[in-house]
């Protein structure tokens, strides 16, 4: 269920205007960077790798933002309330397609509902096709996302940011930026030194998931983030360590009605296994118990 209060809440922007000057040194030239739009709460823009498209047929670049102490935003399955980011990039000049990836998101429990996203800032590294090398490139992007804290508030941004075909000054501490966060995005499966084994579905009175895992070093908290088809909600994990820490079962709980669990069995479910700092995902089919 999403909170979507009618009224956004006043908030004074000075603790967030110092969070920003923590978050971006005044000695740092962004020369591969846009101009921040300000949202409610929040600051958004492009950043890129390179200054210049430089003969590159692929750019690395980042969705920026920036939310003010106690607000929060979702990543791309939020859980039970709050929106995920969108991202359109029709309006781009040479630039053939984006792909977005979404860094690891924290996991926080409000008035019993679990939500995942991201406190402070975020980058969501982008890398963008580009139709012609030799040409400039312009980046614009309508954005949209939400901020959250006793409230929800949805937010609309137009991003805009230009690269020339060459030159173009210093985008290093645009690239340090984009690559911190890009190395939170979950590892692909059986890297990190975790693995998902398997995901089982029994159907009892609570139809549970029976999700195995295996690691190199000892799991610590284990947590599964579960993206299936609409209509489902997942519980909270509960968790057994075996095997000195380095195997683990985690049952949940699905909930939804019939139509939605033969969703569930028909298409494949994205496990997403958080550890700590270690993170992996896997999208595999999911067996049903005997």
């Amino acid at each position: 269920m999403q909170r979507q209060p009618p009224t956004p809440v006043s908030r004074s922007a000075a603790a967030f205007a110092l969070l920003l000057a923590a978050l971006l040194p005044a000695a740092v030239a962004w020369a591969a960077a846009g101009d921040w739009v300000d949202g409610p709460h929040s600051r958004a823009r492009l950043v890129a790798a390179a200054p210049s498209v430089d003969g590159r047929t692929v750019i690395s670049a980042g969705v920026h933002l920036a939310l003010e102490p106690g607000w929060e935003t979702y990543w791309r399955s939020p859980g039970d309330a709050g929106v995920p980011p969108t991202f359109d990039w029709r309006g781009s000049v040479n630039v053939m397609g984006a792909t977005v990836s979404w860094p690891t998101p924290q996991k926080f429990t409000t008035f019993g509902m679990t939500t995942w996203g991201y406190l402070d800032e975020v980058v969501f590294p982008v890398e963008l096709a580009v139709a012609d090398p030799a040409q400039p490139v312009r980046i614009d992007l309508a954005l949209t996302y939400a901020v959250c804290m006793n409230i929800c508030i949805p937010v609309s941004a137009t991003l805009t940011l230009d690269l020339p075909a060459a030159g173009g000054g210093s985008g290093e501490a645009a690239a340090a930026l984009i690559e911190r966060f890009r190395a939170r995005v979950p590892a692909p499966a059986t890297f990190a030194g975790m693995s998902v084994e398997r995901a089982t579905l029994t159907n009892g009175a609570v139809p549970t998931l029976e999700i195995l895992v295996r690691a190199n070093e000892p799991l610590r908290e284990p947590d599964v983030i579960l993206e299936s088809g609409p209509g489902l909600s997942f519980g909270p994990p509960s968790v057994r360590l075996v095997a000195g820490g380095r195997r683990a079962i985690l049952l949940v709980a699905v909930t939804g009605d019939e139509v939605a669990r033969a969703g569930l069995v028909a298409n494949p479910l994205t496990v997403t296994l958080v550890d700590g700092e270690r993170a992996i995902e896997r999208t595999l089919d999911i067996d049903i118990a005997d």
